[in-house]
């Protein structure tokens, strides 16, 4: 029998236990040791970003890109569906250069455009987000005069005529805004608190800053509601950290979900869905789910994410107080996009009385938002969602 000294037991399982390590780093699992050892200092990121931006503007993308409060990039990006292939393979070599990690994280197929999120990883650090709006072309597209949406020169909002109100049986029509997506990153409602109107924001539960933007949000006086992940059509899964509204799912099960976010974000008073073109085209799921929802006294915002959905009207049916979204402000959130989308809100509301748009916290959406919401004042009343409720 042959004696091993204790000391090279010892450094051999060292170097085992080290080699894990590193085979977990680089599959992207976690790692204690090599994230500390391998981790880009934020210079490096940050120069990265540069390099992308280069890149971006090259090949003549419209784009729009914040950092949040944990350095990670967020992008927002719109490209022609039929250009998706050469643009994929170039983001993935660039990002491969600096042994990044690119991934499709979710899709969403809407009316005239597929939805895309991609997050790519240093090792096991998520250090990009990328959404993306695939335009499916049904007409020919002039060529925007101003380049990258970054770079859009800001005008005076330009507003055309709207028709005279009609009458209505509560007096002024009615417009709500209802800002989707908080909780990804940090200070969001400090932002939104600027535009001095009642106003109703969505955020997404378990998500880093969720807790943080609930209780501004309340603070701030904001409605809120919980953005419930549903599931997509031709989606790859969520965040594990999340809860979603998927098929299979038995009463109980979706009981807990809903019981779990309210904890989280005690101040709901309703939900709307974050994608689900899948759930919401389901009846018996959706019965299920708006039980669960009508249990706790909410009521239910359907975002109309697909033409398919039934959300609504099985709303209706149980008696769940319920409303569905009219106009997207920000499906491309340029400024002057989204000053016509606030146009044809308010035509909305002056036509049948209230109306209903979903937006997201891009800086060009505030932006616009606060010019315009002025101008409107004298001809509708804006409210909180609940005040559109059926």
């Amino acid at each position: 029998m042959t004696f091993v000294p204790e000391g090279n037991l010892l450094f051999s399982a060292l170097v085992i236990a080290l080699l894990l390590e590193y085979l977990d780093f680089r599959s992207g699992r976690q790692s204690f040791i090599f994230e500390k050892i391998f981790r880009l200092d934020q210079t490096a990121v940050a120069d990265i970003n540069q390099k992308l931006i280069l890149l971006l503007e090259k090949n003549q993308y419209t784009y729009s890109f914040f950092k949040d409060e944990s350095d990670l990039f967020h992008y927002r990006l719109e490209i022609k569906k039929e250009n998706f292939a050469d643009f994929f393979r170039q983001l993935n070599r660039f990002f491969s250069d600096y042994k990044y990690r690119l991934q499709i994280k979710e899709k969403e197929q809407l009316k005239d455009e597929e939805l895309l999120l991609l997050e790519v990883y240093a090792g096991s650090q998520k250090r990009f987000i990328l959404l993306l709006h695939l335009k499916i072309m049904r007409f020919k597209e002039s060529k925007p005069e101003s380049g990258p949406e970054r770079k859009e020169k800001k005008e005076s909002p330009v507003v055309k005529p709207l028709p005279k109100s009609l009458p209505q049986p509560g007096g002024v029509p009615r417009v709500a805004i209802l800002i989707d997506d908080l909780g990804y990153s940090p200070l969001v409602t400090a932002t939104l608190k600027e535009l001095q109107i009642p106003l109703s924001v969505a955020i997404i539960p378990t998500t880093t800053y969720s807790r943080q933007e609930a209780e501004n949000a309340n603070k701030y006086g904001f409605e809120i509601l919980i953005h419930l992940p549903m599931q997509a059509k031709n989606g790859n899964g969520y965040d594990s950290r999340l809860q979603f509204i998927k098929s299979g799912l038995s009463q109980n099960e979706i009981e807990n979900i809903i019981s779990a976010t309210l904890r989280e974000i005690p101040y709901a008073r309703g939900v709307n869905n974050h994608t689900g073109s899948l759930a919401t085209a389901s009846k018996e799921l959706m019965q299920k789910t708006l039980a669960a929802i009508k249990r706790h006294k909410l009521f239910f915002i359907d975002s109309r994410t697909s033409a398919e959905s039934v959300a609504f009207s099985v709303a209706r049916e149980m008696g769940v107080r319920s409303y569905r979204r009219d106009i997207f402000l920000d499906g491309n959130p340029t400024y002057t996009n989204v000053v016509q989308a606030m146009t044809r809100l308010v035509n909305v509301a002056l036509q049948n009385g209230k109306a209903l748009a979903i937006g997201h916290p891009f800086q060009t959406t505030i932006d616009a938002l606060k010019d315009v919401i002025p101008l409107y004042k004298d001809r509708v009343r804006f409210v909180f969602v609940s005040n559109l409720l059926e």
